[in-house]
């Protein structure tokens, strides 16, 4: 049993969000790109819900000063720009688009009348002005015009008189828009050059939520990550903290690091604690 102690509140609420056929590792992951909080599950099972900005250790790890707890010589980084997006677009369902009004005149003899795009939503119908009554051709009976959802067009009833030429029938309808959003960090770009990436996820209907897994995705992903390894007498550090990291002789200057794994190595005369970090070249 997964136990839910260290659930913060306070995140950024999300409107709509859908999972189809996902493990729950992804969902939080997409969760997690959403809100730019993170989560872990640690050594006791118990499941960590923070502001990753926020959860920041009470020690700094640092090789130089007077509270230098690094042990000489073990501190090892690489910058690793493999994983570089920072132009990403996002393909998803569809939306339904604004109200969309469209325009036509009888002849005195047409009664089905085409409009652009299929139909995605119960239309309204004037004709001259008025308001007439719809439903839904093949179901229902004794209406003023019908439609069906996915077909582009509108039916008057058979018993109506055909629209004449002065006659001017408006359809007021939605339709469904392919969800597409894009975004790109320029400030990387100038300094990396384009990295274009493409998500797609066509259970994803909502432009609000697509934009806030790009932006996920872009402050993951827009400048290369820094990973490293180093040996600590800190006995207090766990997988999933924050923690501010020192190492100059290797350009890394008070950089916010998220701890990866922690281990412990034991032996007559020696307790040395190894952690593995992840962090990001800031901007």
């Amino acid at each position: 049993t997964i136990t839910s102690n260290n659930v913060q509140t306070g995140a950024p609420l999300i409107d709509y969000v859908q999972f189809f056929h996902k493990s729950a590792f992804d969902c939080f992951n997409q969760l997690s790109q959403i809100t730019g909080w993170d989560w872990y599950v640690d050594q006791n099972k118990d499941f960590h819900w923070f502001n990753a900005a926020n959860n920041l250790a009470t020690v700094v790890l640092s090789s130089v000063g007077p509270g230098a707890n690094i042990v000489k010589g073990s501190a090892q980084f690489t910058s690793d720009g493999s994983q570089l997006k920072n132009k990403i677009t996002f393909y998803g369902g569809s939306y339904l688009s604004n109200p969309w009004a469209e325009y036509q005149t009888g002849d005195g003899q047409r009664k089905t009348f085409f409009t652009t795009y299929p139909i995605a939503a119960v239309p309204v119908v004037y004709v001259n002005g008025t308001q007439k009554i719809v439903g839904v051709d093949g179901t229902d009976v004794n209406r003023d015009f019908y439609y069906v959802i996915g077909k582009n067009y509108v039916r008057q009833d058979s018993s109506e008189a055909a629209l004449a030429s002065t006659d001017v029938l408006e359809v007021l309808y939605q339709y469904h828009v392919p969800l597409i959003e894009q975004a790109q960090v320029d400030d990387s770009i100038a300094k990396y050059g384009l990295f274009e990436y493409a998500m797609t996820d066509a259970s994803v209907k909502d432009r609000t939520q697509a934009r806030a897994m790009i932006q996920g995705q872009l402050q993951e992903y827009a400048y290369p990550k820094i990973n490293g390894t180093l040996d600590t007498w800190e006995p207090t550090l766990a997988s999933g903290q924050m923690v501010t990291v020192n190492v100059p002789d290797q350009g890394i200057n008070n950089v916010a690091m998220k701890i990866t794994q922690v281990e412990h190595q034991i032996s007559a005369t020696e307790y040395d604690i190894t952690v593995t970090l992840q962090g990001q070249v800031t901007p």
